[in-house]
């Protein structure tokens, strides 16, 4: 007996049939425990939310891989003190005449004197004790009018142009000049900051 060959909506039809109860049957199917392994998953494509609460423990992690960062403020150990480091340069030494012990010090002069139209600039100096080197110094006036001030033992470099050496410049003093109106008092303080040698 001779089978008629089916038509050709007969074979698409018979082929849906067997794509649809295979794809069925193909979802059907349970994965074995341990199955998947990592080379059936694609680089960079299982995601935090794929992944279960607590599933990765100290196991899965890599020994002396996680960083500081990694961790929370406060949930790791302070570690050891680490050791002493070499001792600084010595200071400057005591001035045994300050109650501090500080090894500087700051010596003041005033002057106040009454301006005249030939010179109305009063000046002052003061100056470091014998061993004592000066490491800055200022001045004011209240009555008058500050000209200069500077590290020199002669105020009248004060009003020079010439170099460093002609204005007696020198590293324990420290001067001051203020200007007036003639027939007014004029004060003027100098102070000089010095360190023991």
């Amino acid at each position: 007996m001779r089978i008629p060959r089916p038509s050709a909506a007969m074979t698409v039809a018979l082929l849906a049939l067997f794509i649809s109860a295979g794809g069925s049957a193909y979802a059907g199917v349970g994965l074995a425990r341990n199955s998947v392994l990592s080379k059936h998953i694609k680089d960079g494509q299982v995601k935090r939310a794929d992944l279960a609460r607590n599933a990765v423990g100290t196991e899965q992690v890599q020994n002396r891989s996680l960083l500081a960062a990694d961790f929370k403020s406060g949930q790791l150990p302070a570690g050891a003190p680490g050791p002493a480091g070499p001792a600084g340069p010595q200071g400057p030494k005591g001035d045994k005449g300050d109650p501090a012990h500080v090894g500087l010090a700051v010596r003041a002069a005033t002057a106040t004197r009454t301006a005249t139209p030939a010179d109305p600039n009063v000046t002052v100096t003061a100056k470091c004790n014998p061993g004592e080197a000066a490491t800055g110094g200022g001045a004011h006036s209240v009555t008058g009018l500050l000209v200069g001030d500077g590290p020199t033992a002669e105020p009248s470099a004060l009003f020079t142009t010439g170099g460093v050496s002609f204005q007696g410049y020198r590293p324990d003093a420290w001067s001051a000049a203020a200007e007036g109106t003639a027939g007014d008092d004029v004060d003027v303080t100098a102070w000089v900051v010095c360190a023991s040698l």
